[in-house]
């Protein structure tokens, strides 16, 4: 209620910097989730809010941009959802492992964002929830998020496509790299 610092957490990674946190709930209980951005990585890290790790998430040393949590509520599984330098992970956190590995033919390129589309969160008459991410080669890529098939993928601009957020359940807004931003149509890759 008075924005005063309740934590200010320092030294997360030997080297590298944290592009990306978020928030994680286990039952009704709140943590942070750190990445690292260095060639020489550090795993993705959970905290309390009283500056203590609590877990080091298994194969997670990458060169991350992004990451962001995901709450199943038929399994009661917790996800991180990392972006990384040539791919997206999904990491199951109550097991401490990777659950999948989203990787298309743009391995040397930087994945900005990636999460679980907004209407998606309980599963679509198609029975498929689906991930979807930007990266740094012009395309938003739309993943069965169980199965780690591509489902599409829409070219929006030549290069660096940035973060991106819905604006209804059927567009998205996307910051691209000539400074504009990008309104798409996601089921027919209709771009404004």
């Amino acid at each position: 209620n008075n924005f005063e610092c309740i934590l200010n957490l320092q030294k997360v990674n030997k080297k590298g910097e944290i592009f990306s946190s978020c928030f994680l709930i286990e039952n009704n209980n709140y943590f942070i989730v750190t990445s690292n951005y260095c060639l020489f990585n550090d795993p993705i890290k959970v905290y309390d809010f009283n500056g203590a790790m609590i877990k080091e998430i298994n194969d997670s040393s990458q060169r991350t941009t992004f990451v962001d949590t995901y709450y199943e509520e038929q399994t009661s599984k917790i996800y991180i959802i990392a972006a990384n330098k040539g791919f997206i992970t999904s990491f199951d956190y109550n097991e401490n492992k990777i659950k999948h590995k989203y990787i298309d033919d743009n391995k040397n390129k930087d994945h900005f964002k990636a999460i679980i589309d907004s209407s998606e969160k309980k599963k679509n008459k198609e029975g498929i929830i689906k991930l979807i991410e930007s990266s740094e080669d012009g395309y938003i890529r739309i993943w069965n998020f169980d199965s780690a098939i591509l489902i599409k993928k829409i070219h929006v601009y030549k290069s660096y496509l940035y973060g991106f957020c819905f604006l209804n359940d059927n567009y998205i807004l996307v910051g691209c790299g000539d400074k504009t931003i990008k309104i798409v149509e996601l089921n027919s890759g209709k771009k404004g």
